[in-house]
């Protein structure tokens, strides 16, 4: 009986499937032949045992976004139900993956942690959002926009003439999009939960921190690591005055000199800029233009724990297309709740009346 010819393997090379085809193996109990040079099934020689090709930094990284990626692409039905993470792994780093330990740069690690999160997404939202309280999964943002929209400074909100030679930035409360969206934003910096960082970590909420200078110093490090999760840096002033009781020059150092400091502490230099209490006069517009701010976003509703509240044309109680949402970094200290509270009021609202969350920074500012 003539013995099956191993495929790839000429004949006569003796590639019959088993030991020692093509020269490539012995057969047991026999030393190694020597390899055959016409043979295509020969392999190079083997690594010793107990050693590895090392890989750093590019390779590390493909590794791990190979096999995010292959696990992302398996059939739906292999998927298992999606594990609650352990605490440890809530409060890692936003660049931490498992696994990964140090063979990744620190690009390389955040590019491997966001892919890790694209992957969960679509399998796990469901399931995170009945973990953090919400009564359905938050619906996704469209794709930015190619182009910005284009902003006018309604009548109602400009003081005085308002022409492009003037320089000023725009006052909105509003982005002009017909996409439903809406836009989430948090001022001051007081109140630095990191449960809100994992509920935004987890949910891939898109917020924009309008931060003041004396309440988020004592621990800017939170916000970087917000910045590192996607969300937009912006000026809310040094120490939170009603700018139009100050002189010019007072408001031009309450903007520009914190300006420097978001620029230093997060490597982010604002485009926008939100006064306190909503409160600005023209000099407030021009001290901003000065600062290289380009645009004032007020807003349209702003969300406690337990109420929102409905302001400049937004009355009847829902969201509309481009609506800025105002809400701060607070917690039990000055509410009855806390931020958790407060997204999954924003969430839940959004959700049902068909809107998703944008960044706000995709839409506007950075021309």
């Amino acid at each position: 009986m003539e013995a099956a010819v191993r495929p790839g393997c000429p004949r006569g090379t003796g590639g019959t499937g088993g030991a020692g085809d093509c020269g490539c193996s012995g057969r047991p109990g026999r030393a190694p032949r020597p390899p055959n040079p016409q043979c295509p099934c020969r392999r190079s020689r083997p690594r010793p045992r107990g050693t590895a090709r090392p890989r750093t930094g590019r390779a590390a990284a493909a590794l791990v976004l190979t096999g995010l990626l292959a696990a992302a692409c398996g059939p739906s039905g292999e998927r298992g139900p999606v594990p609650d993470p352990s605490p440890d792994d809530r409060n890692a780093a936003p660049d931490e993956v498992p696994g990964s330990g140090d063979l990744l740069s620190v690009p390389a690690r955040a590019l491997a942690a966001r892919a890790e999160r694209l992957r969960r997404a679509p399998a796990a939202r469901p399931a995170v959002a009945r973990r953090w309280g919400l009564r359905s999964a938050p619906l996704s943002p469209p794709p930015p926009p190619v182009v910005k929209p284009v902003l006018t400074t309604p009548e109602a909100l400009r003081r005085g003439p308002h022409r492009p030679a003037d320089g000023l930035p725009h006052v909105i409360t509003r982005v002009p999009v017909d996409d439903r969206v809406i836009f989430l934003t948090i001022d001051d910096g007081a109140d630095k939960d990191p449960r809100l960082l994992r509920m935004v970590r987890e949910l891939n909420v898109p917020v924009s921190a309008f931060l003041t200078h004396s309440l988020a110093r004592e621990d800017y490090g939170y916000f970087r690591r917000l910045r590192d999760l996607g969300a937009g840096m912006q000026n809310h002033t040094l120490t939170h005055p009603y700018l139009p009781a100050l002189p010019y020059e007072k408001q031009r150092r309450e903007i520009c000199a914190q300006q420097d400091n978001l620029e230093r502490e997060t490597g982010v230099r604002p485009t926008m800029f939100r006064p306190p209490f909503g409160g600005y006069d023209r000099a407030t517009l021009r001290a901003a233009a000065s600062c290289g701010i380009e645009v004032v976003p007020l807003w349209s509703q702003e969300v406690f724990p337990g109420r929102t509240e409905y302001r400049r044309g937004a009355l009847d109680g829902r969201f509309h297309p481009g609506d800025i949402v105002l809400t701060h970094f607070r917690g039990p200290a000055h509410w009855k709740g806390d931020m958790r509270d407060v997204l999954r009021r924003v969430l839940d609202q959004a959700t049902e009346e068909g809107f998703a969350v944008a960044l706000l920074e995709d839409y506007v500012g950075g021309s």
